[in-house]
């Protein structure tokens, strides 16, 4: 109920998304007030839905406005993304030399791919020889991901998945990198770019 006292105003809020509240350095009025109020009001969080696919939370305010919330974990286990351009003087070494694709997680964690895709913009000539790209935990006795050996073959461009290796033998270890590498030797001809894609996670221990 209206009263006689005053209603003074004379500090900015300084979150002014998306309107800013009313101020004045004199009385306000019933109506600026109350306006302000409706707006906090409006910005309270009415009910909020998780998309598990994605990973996200939608919360929807009172007013109908959303706030959108992506970096949840999935069971407590983080899920990454990565992207690796591998030029093709380093693609003709890459058996004898390595190149990290995710560095190491640190003691009491390691890393487990969960999807791995392979692009090439073919240049002019095909490589050779050796073509069986792999991402292989540092230090351990299998892959994690094998290309087939067409892809890195190819004389046209070529954007290929693949799964993760089933076979047996240690392709985890604690706190070791993942390498892109190619397996038995390097590649004897080629002169195209590769990019590497890469979704992983990394598992406390």
């Amino acid at each position: 109920m209206p009263t006689n006292k005053l209603k003074l105003r004379s500090t900015a809020s300084p979150y002014t998304f998306p309107i800013p509240d009313v101020v004045k350095g004199s009385v306000l009025d019933w109506a600026e007030v109350d306006n302000n109020f409706i707006f906090l009001k409006g910005l309270n969080i009415q009910n909020g839905v998780f998309d598990s696919n994605n990973l996200t939370m939608t919360l929807t305010r009172i007013d109908g406005s959303t706030i959108d919330i992506s970096g949840f974990t999935s069971g407590g286990v983080s899920i990454y993304e990565v992207k690796l351009v591998i030029p093709t003087a380093d693609v003709l070494t890459l058996n004898s030399v390595p190149i990290e694709l995710i560095p190491a997680p640190g003691v009491g964690f390691a890393i487990e791919l969960i999807s791995a895709s392979m692009k090439m913009v073919f240049n002019s000539v095909a490589y050779a020889t050796y073509m069986r790209v792999l991402l292989l935990t540092a230090g351990a006795a299998q892959k994690q991901v094998e290309f087939h050996n067409t892809v890195l073959s190819s004389a046209s461009s070529t954007f290929n998945s693949t799964s993760t290796n089933a076979l047996s033998g240690t392709k985890l270890i604690e706190n070791a990198a993942v390498n892109a590498t190619v397996d038995v030797g390097d590649p004897t001809a080629g002169d195209s770019d590769i990019t590497i894609y890469a979704t992983y996670r990394i598992i406390t221990l």
